[in-house]
Order: structure tokens, then sequence, then C-alpha cells
């Protein structure tokens, strides 16, 4: 990505923090996940980036979200975008871009920091068998996602896909 020059865009906007299973080494598909820290960014100039995002990638599709809301104990505040770059189900990269503020970014990463504590070898191979064949699935990001996984595995102690599927279920998320 950054043979590109997406770093250096980036940086014209807030500081680049790359996060998500990218980081804890969690990753199953291509989608790389940065935090844009900006105690600063207006929507405009968020929309300025995804002019450059654009052009850098021509993109297969792009889409914008108002994060301002809360949804749940992992909610974001800040706007985002995600860049889909083809078929991610055939190999193609999707790249998450969340522009947050310092306060929201320490706060995120300290969550996610936390949960990432409890990992082990076990509870890697766990979640990573669990993700493998998750991520194919069509409520895939629409009911649940990999933080769902990660508190299942981490918080909760499920150990296979079939105990997961029964996780979901008892959360009516399926």
């Amino acid at each position: 990505m950054n043979d590109k020059g997406l770093l250096e865009l980036l940086k014209k906007y807030g500081t680049p923090v790359v996060h998500g299973s990218y980081k804890h080494n969690l990753m199953t598909w291509r989608d790389l996940d940065i935090r844009l820290v900006s105690d600063d960014i207006t929507k405009e100039r968020f929309f300025e980036l995804g002019v450059g995002l654009c052009k850098m990638f021509d993109p297969a599709a792009m889409h914008f979200k108002d994060w301002n809301q809360k949804n749940g104990a992992f909610s974001v505040e800040g706007y985002y975008w995600g860049v889909i770059l083809g078929d991610e189900r055939n190999g193609a990269w999707k790249i998450d871009i969340a522009a947050v503020t310092s306060a929201e970014q320490k706060r995120t990463a300290q969550i996610a920091e936390e949960m990432m504590s409890k990992l082990t070898d076990e509870t890697r191979e766990i979640i990573m068998e669990i993700k493998s064949v998750c991520w194919q699935d069509p409520q895939y990001r629409k009911k649940y996602g990999s933080w769902d996984i990660y508190t299942a595995v981490l918080d909760e102690g499920i150990k296979d896909l079939e105990s997961f599927q029964e996780y979901l279920r008892n959360k009516e998320v399926l």
C-alpha cells in the first residue's frame, strides 16, 4: 500500500496508526485498518482525503460513515472511509481508515490492548480458525464482526466454530 504513497497522503491530514488484525497478527484476509489521529479534522477535510484516496487507488467501491454515534462496547467516534480495491473474497485489499481525535484513539487503543493482552498461542489459533471461516459468511460485518470473535474466545472461553455460532444465536445475532 505504501508504495503508492498512502502514508504520505494520510500524514497530510493527521497521524496514521495501524491497528486491528494486522497489528495483532490476527489477519485472515486483506483488510488493513488505519486510524488517522487528528484533533481538528473536519468532515470537509476528510472528504478531501477521500478524493486523494480515489485518485491514488481507483477503488472498485468506497463508502463513508459518520461514526459520531454509539454502537456497542467498541464504538468509535469519528469519520470513516472503507476503500475496497476489488473482490475481497478473491484476494483484493480493503482499507479501513477512521479519523479520530487523540482522546478517542487513546480510549479505543486501551480497550483493544486490554483485550489483546489475553491472547495466548491457543486462543490465537482458535480465533484464526473461526475468522478464516466467518469472514466469508454473508452476515459477517452486517450482524457480527472480528470483535465479537475476540470477545467470545478471550472473554467467554469459546473454543470452536460451532460453539461460536451457538454463542451468536444465544445473543440473538444469528
